[in-house]
């Protein structure tokens, strides 16, 4: 590398890299700030307790063990989630967001990175896997974009910045693939996979990627038919 090339390397992986993760951590404390200032607590009573979908005394339940009775709920609960309705596409997207989660944690080289830097070594997937994972991500992500595009109805919800948002959840992977696998010019990609990485880590807290970290708050602290706990908060 040459000696622009060090400094820009050792610029993103050092300040630029723990300025990403304190603009993560600063808007998420807003965005939590943000939730205690824009809902109230409320009495359980007022809110849609997670285990009424139906009444205990229903049919359903009629003579049935704890047990039975929460996997008949659990059942009812999916039928209202994307898994009753759609389970190809649920299951497709649980897939997706699992591997988007595990697989830059458990990626090698970072892990290398994080023991070089901070002496923090976690258990590695071997590269065969987590390459066949970044595949099968990048492989879902073009698939959400055209479905984005050639299905009417999802067409009719998407704004620009969902197509923008899914790009940037892509790129750190495809240009990661590709200095990995050196199709093109290796340093350009991989500080490009940095850029990218860093600018997606920055943009969770203020865009529809917060679903991932807040989807607590919306699953289990808010009132709703939805929730897997009975919520105790209402916007």
């Amino acid at each position: 590398m040459s000696i622009i090339s060090l400094d820009l390397y050792s610029f993103l992986r050092g300040p630029a890299f723990v300025f990403s993760l304190f603009i993560f951590a600063a808007g998420c404390l807003y965005r939590v700030r943000q939730f205690v200032r824009l809902t109230r607590k409320i009495s359980n009573g007022y809110g849609i307790p997670a285990d009424t979908v139906v009444d205990n005394s229903s049919i359903l339940f009629r003579g049935r063990s704890r047990l039975q009775r929460a996997v008949t709920l659990m059942k009812l609960k999916l039928q209202r989630t994307i898994f009753g309705s759609n389970p190809v596409m649920g299951v497709v997207s649980a897939v997706f967001h699992i591997l988007l989660f595990v697989t830059p944690i458990f990626l090698a080289a970072h892990n290398i990175l994080a023991d070089q830097s901070m002496g923090i070594s976690l258990f590695s997937f071997n590269e065969h896997l987590t390459d066949t994972f970044t595949i099968i991500i990048i492989a879902i992500g073009v698939f959400f974009f055209l479905r984005r595009i050639f299905v009417p109805r999802v067409r009719m919800l998407t704004a620009l910045s969902d197509y923008l948002v899914l790009l940037l959840v892509i790129a750190p992977f495809i240009t990661a693939f590709v200095a990995y696998h050196q199709f093109f010019y290796y340093r350009t990609f991989l500080f490009m996979h940095m850029i990218t990485g860093e600018i997606a880590i920055m943009a969770v807290p203020f865009t529809s990627l917060g679903h991932m970290p807040f989807f607590i708050f919306s699953r289990f602290f808010i009132g709703g038919e939805y929730n897997w706990k009975p919520g105790n908060r209402a916007w």
